[in-house]
This record gives structure tokens, C-alpha cells and sequence, in this order.
């Protein structure tokens, strides 16, 4: 699914608008914190991966995002060695049973809507470090409905996209992403049946994969990726992986 041309979004934002905010220097004592003081909406977050910035949290009294350029960033090369023979035997035996169903970009609401919907013990990270750190987050305070609806109209514009996971027609797994000037960045994930998100993530793989893309902004290098051979690279590394994946590519 493609779309307008992303540096034509941003050439109708005035300078000066809080688009801005991300060219400024990452805080490197703050864990390379760019602003909190900028909210999510679908201009902001393409604007702030232009940048190479992601949002992280939202403040649940301003509304506001918090926005990382971090000292050191997940990567996932492609192609991916690091599979585990156990889990290539499992995504085989996934992809041939008829009752699992792969899509793309067929129900991106829905995608977000479980990833937000889903309480669970969530596998963070220090984002310096990459230290794994397992902490209860409540459902929906993340994933607000204001960041639902600006990563919605993301996807309308052919920037947001989804890989879909079903059973007989009921939606069992997911993850969902932006792709801006030839860097897919993966944000998050949900399954309902065990393991069945790494058939989502592998799909993720083979789609990037067959549009010549050599990596995945993982953010971190912990949980699935982590174990499929994500690495912390220094920001300088990531920003020079970014300018060389945006000279030539093909939409996702």
C-alpha cells in the first residue's frame, strides 16, 4: 500500500509548527529524550520518524508524547539468521495450517485496537542499555484513542501498515508500523494464541525482504526481535542505515 509522497505532508507545515521540535539534540543523560512536549497526531509522528525520533509514551494529563532519539538503537539485519530452528519448524507448520489465514494491511484498526485493548506484563527496556525490565502496564495507557486515531490516518496515507494473523476469520495475532523513506519501524505487537505472533513478525520479514529492504528499526533489541538477532547499534550507525535506505527504495 503506498501513498503521497511523505516530504509533501510535511512541506505544507509551517516552520516554526512542533514539527520543529525534532531537530533538536537528543538528551543523552535523559536517555535520548527529544521533547514531551509535542502531541501525537499523524503529522507529528511522521514528522518525528523523518528525524529518526519515535514516540514512546503519552503523558496521561497533557496528552503530550515522549519523543526518543536514543543513544543506541534496535536493528534487525536482513536477511534474518538468527531463527532458531524451533521456531522456523514452528512457522512452517503455521504457514501450512489452512485454518491460519496472512494478511497485509486488511484490518490496521483492529491490529491497533488489540495491541491497545491487551494488559499484560510488558517487556521493556532500559533505552540505552537495552536491559530487560518486566512491568505491568494497564491496558490502554500507552495505546491512547488519540494515538489510535492519528496512527489510523497514518495508514490511510499509505504510511502506517499492518500484518494481520487470522483463524477461521477471527483475528489471533498481530503488529503494526510505520515505513518512512524506506525504514520500516515496527512499534507493537499482540497475539491471542500462543507464539502465533511470530508468523505475523516472519511475514513482516518475507514482505520487506522481497522490496530489498536490509533491516528493521526494532527500537530495541529485546522480546522477538531480540531473540531473531536484533543488535543495539550507536545513533550515528542508525542515522547513516536511515540516509542510505532513503535514496533508493521501493514503497512498502
Amino acid at each position: 500500500m503506498s501513498g503521497p509522497d511523505e516530504r509533501s505532508r510535511i512541506g505544507e507545515l509551517e516552520f516554526g509548527s512542533p514539527c520543529s521540535a525534532f531537530a533538536a539534540s537528543p538528551a543523552d543523560s535523559l536517555n535520548g529524550l527529544v521533547t514531551d512536549r509535542v502531541t501525537i497526531t499523524s503529522e507529528t509522528v511522521l514528522c518525528a520518524y523523518q528525524h529518526g525520533v519515535f514516540p514512546w509514551s503519552v503523558d496521561p494529563l497533557s496528552g503530550h508524547g515522549r519523543w526518543y532519539h536514543p543513544p543506541r538503537r534496535g536493528v534487525l539485519s536482513l536477511p534474518c539468521r538468527a531463527i532458531s530452528r524451533t521456531d522456523r519448524a514452528f512457522i512452517a507448520a503455521a504457514q501450512a495450517d489452512r485454518g491460519l489465514e496472512i494478511t497485509i494491511n486488511k484490518d490496521f484498526e483492529g491490529v491497533i485496537q488489540a495491541c491497545a485493548a491487551m494488559p499484560r506484563h510488558r517487556l521493556l527496556a532500559s533505552l540505552e542499555g537495552g536491559q530487560e525490565i518486566k512491568r505491568k502496564i494497564p491496558a490502554k495507557t500507552w495505546i491512547t484513542a488519540d494515538f489510535i486515531a492519528a496512527y489510523c490516518k497514518l495508514h490511510q496515507l499509505g504510511v502506517a501498515h499492518s500484518i494481520e494473523v487470522r483463524r477461521e476469520g477471527r483475528l489471533v495475532a498481530g503488529l503494526y508500523g510505520v515505513d518512512v523513506r524506506g525504514v520500516f519501524s515496527g512499534e507493537s505487537m499482540f497475539h491471542i494464541e500462543s507464539d502465533v505472533t511470530k508468523l505475523a513478525f516472519w511475514a513482516l520479514i518475507e514482505r520487506l525482504q522481497a522490496i530489498g529492504r536490509t533491516f528493521i528499526d526494532t527500537q530495541m533489541a529485546v522480546g522477538l526481535a531480540g531473540k531473531w538477532g536484533a543488535q543495539l547499534v550507536p545513533r550515528g550507525e542508525f542515522e547513516q542505515l536511515r540516509e542510505r535506505a532513503g535514496l533508493q527504495f521501493r514503497p512498502f
